[in-house]
């Protein structure tokens, strides 16, 4: 069950990551900008 926990963990961590990268496109304009000015 840890096994199967950790890798829907990592899978969720590349997701966003990459969602990150793209600019957050499926967050609306002005939230997108407030994390990404928050994450640095």
């Amino acid at each position: 069950m840890a096994r199967i926990r950790n890798m829907a963990r990592e899978v969720a961590k590349l997701f966003v990551n990459e969602r990150k990268k793209l600019g957050y496109p499926l967050l609306d304009r002005t939230q997108a900008e407030k994390l990404l000015k928050e994450e640095g």
